[in-house]
């Protein structure tokens, strides 16, 4: 009998031993349930501007499995939607970018960024990026902070929950600002690109206003420049050299912003390129005590230029020349969309128009503007099966012959 109560004592013993490790099992599924999801943050940079300038959120998420706690493998279906606080507003350039693919939404001048159908690889980190403006939302303050909480990151592992940072506006910043005028250019037009530094909820004179701009792809200095500093005294440095793309500024210490005043910096651009040229600053810096320089923010705007998407140049290339010669007529064609390719490219060139009894030699020629192209015709000049990549061009050339009794003229 004594023997048996041991043996029952021994099974209590075990019993009052398992059930701690059932408890510690438990527990340990359910701090996986919540580490299996990619993390999620965000984060401005700068985090600190002044008023109006221009900030960039990014929204990090990284798919570590020794973070997550369980789960291997890329994450998909990656979706969020963050509504901007009172005083932010997505930049007039939203610069918006992924390297989690996916889809981002966000429209300028808007307060809603929306992304979704990203894909995050395991052992790795991507980030979503949108420039964002800040202002007070109200008179007289001297730092405004603008908390900024995202709704909930979720995608195929499940919900990660949702991303805070901060944006602070102080008012001992300058604001920084720019705009084109007029906004929309035809290709090849001028427009006068206009910096806006505004000291004006400052009561601290500021000195070594400092920026670069790296203009776009498609837009250069134009020639003049007619670059106008409203900002500077005797010692400032505006540099707009025609026909380069970066503009650069100091304007020294000879004349500082005085607080609650704000200055203007102009140079003239033109659109080389077509469709909606974005533009961002870097950052403005400057000091208010010739010790400490600290940075603004920077300045974002959009020129709009309008295009024909497919453009024909065509030239003699030996003029003048002599009656009844022979001439080298040249073609040019430009595909100006920056991401659209062009197929099935044609037209026709009636030479009779230009000269009775003008012909084309040695046609047909092939693949002359793409593979796959045809280059036809004598009197007529056919093209056919044209096709370019986005900003793509040919050039191209066919011989005609004069016809007797062709006169100089």
């Amino acid at each position: 009998m004594k023997s048996s109560l041991e043996g029952l004592g021994s099974r209590s013993h075990a019993l009052q031993f398992r059930i701690p490790v059932l408890v510690i099992a438990l527990s340990l599924l359910a701090s996986s349930a919540v580490l299996g999801q990619p993390l999620f943050s965000k984060s401005f940079t700068p985090d600190t501007i002044g008023p109006g300038s221009t900030a960039t959120l990014e929204f990090l998420i990284e798919n570590i499995p020794q973070l997550r706690g369980r789960g291997t493998g890329p994450v998909g279906d990656l979706a969020f939607v963050d509504n901007l606080p009172a005083g932010m507003v997505i930049a007039d350039f939203a610069a918006a970018a992924s390297t989690c693919g996916g889809i981002v939404v966000a429209p300028e001048g808007g307060s809603t960024i929306t992304f979704s159908d990203g894909t995050v690889a395991e052992n790795s980190s991507c980030s979503i990026t949108v420039d964002v403006e800040g202002n007070f939302t109200g008179e007289g303050i001297v730092n405004e902070t603008l908390t900024n909480v995202s709704g909930e990151l979720t995608s195929s592992a499940g919900n990660s929950g949702s991303a805070t940072a901060d944006l602070v506006i102080a008012a001992d910043l300058p604001g920084f600002s720019k705009a084109f005028s007029p906004s929309t250019v035809p290709l090849g037009g001028r427009s006068t690109l206009t910096f806006t530094i505004d000291n004006s909820a400052n009561p601290e004179a500021e000195y070594f206003l400092t920026f670069t701009d790296s203009l776009p792809a498609g837009m250069v200095v134009a020639g003049p420049a007619n670059a106008v500093d409203a900002c500077s005294g005797a010692d400032g440095v505006l540099g707009a050299v025609p026909g380069t793309s970066v503009i650069t500024f100091n304007s020294g210490f000879l004349q500082p912003l005085a607080g609650g005043e704000s200055c203007t910096v102009s140079v003239d651009v033109v659109a080389a390129g077509g469709g909606d040229l974005g533009n961002t600053s870097g950052e403005l810096s400057s000091t208010d005590d010739l010790v400490n320089f600290l940075f603004a923010g920077k300045a974002s705007a959009i020129l709009a230029v309008d295009f024909d998407v497919l453009n024909l140049i065509k030239s003699f290339t030996d003029d003048p020349v002599p009656p009844e010669a022979t001439v080298t007529l040249e073609f040019t064609i430009n595909n100006f969309s920056r991401e659209d390719s062009a197929t099935g490219i044609t037209f026709t060139d009636d030479l009779e128009a230009v000269i009775s009894g003008l012909v084309a030699l040695g046609l047909p020629a092939s693949d002359v503007c793409g593979a796959g192209s045809t280059l036809s015709g004598t009197s007529v000049i056919t093209l056919t099966g044209g096709n370019l990549p986005p900003e793509g061009s040919c050039t191209f050339s066919v011989t005609l012959q004069l016809p007797a009794g062709s006169v100089a003229g």
